[in-house]
């Protein structure tokens, strides 16, 4: 007897499971035809989309050769009213931010690339390095070429104790346990002039108006002119930390700071 009960509870899933299977058969054909019925009637125009996510940084030349911008078409109605039209409305920008696959490529996605000036001399003992800097870190945005900049390291890292010994050549380590003490430090690192600022894109918009990319990204390549010392430690620093830069006076120097962590943050 519960063996024909169990059956025919089998039974009415199955049938349940058929019906609502041939329910949404039913609607996404009601669906098709509906949207195909209202296109019908409707004006088709080309537009161009995003075959694949764009990267900030490519230019349409490449975006356009590798079939990232392709030509497609939809009804009239629906094209926003800013989008592009041809493809040598791009060809000659470059994408301000990273456009995602399937949009609708629109003025104002891609902008023109402009560099700073680049032409520098080094002062003797002086090297370059370049740095990716976040808006918030790197002064609000207001950094520019020549200016005189501080950096401050903040790195999180776990301190492995270790137990020495007197050996008969000296202390030796006898152990080395695993990483327990946990230090937080903020430390002004080093100085520099600011020698350059990367690749900034402006962006055009259907009204007109100019928009700095950096602004949207959020980045910008930042090259100093520091001592081959303080240029080992930045790299350290911007592995393995965060990294924030302060405005200094025209030929300013940093004093000699001890550094903060948790135990010294309100105790000097």
């Amino acid at each position: 007897m519960a063996s024909r009960a169990a059956t025919g509870r089998a039974i009415a899933i199955i049938v349940g499971l058929v019906l609502a299977l041939v329910a949404a058969f039913l609607l996404w054909r009601y669906v098709s035809a509906a949207d195909q019925r209202a296109q019908e009637g409707a004006e088709l125009v080309d537009i161009f989309v995003a075959q694949g996510a764009i990267t900030a940084g490519t230019t349409g030349q490449n975006a356009i050769r590798s079939q990232q911008v392709v030509l497609d078409q939809i009804p009239s109605d629906n094209r926003p009213a800013n989008a592009i039209t041809t493809f040598d409305e791009i060809v000659n920008l470059t994408a301000v931010s990273t456009i995602p696959d399937q949009a609708v490529i629109q003025v104002g996605m891609f902008g023109e690339s402009t560099i700073a000036d680049t032409q520098f001399e080094l002062n003797e003992g002086q090297v370059a390095i370049s740095l990716q800097v976040g808006i918030p870190e790197g002064v609000g945005g207001f950094l520019n070429q020549g200016e005189t900049v501080g950096i401050i390291a903040h790195i999180d890292a776990q301190v492995a104790t270790t137990q020495i010994a007197e050996g008969p050549d000296g202390p030796v380590v006898t152990a080395t346990e695993a990483p327990e003490v946990e230090v937080t430090t903020s430390k002004y690192l080093a100085s520099g002039e600011v020698l350059s600022l990367g690749q900034r894109i402006i962006s055009t918009d259907a009204e007109g108006n100019q928009n700095d990319a950096v602004e949207q990204t959020g980045q910008v390549l930042v090259t100093l002119s520091v001592t081959p010392e303080a240029a080992e430690q930045l790299v350290f620093a911007n592995n393995e930390g965060i990294m924030h830069f302060t405005l200094l006076p025209e030929g300013g120097e940093l004093g000699d700071t001890p550094g903060t962590t948790f135990d010294t943050l309100f105790n000097r």
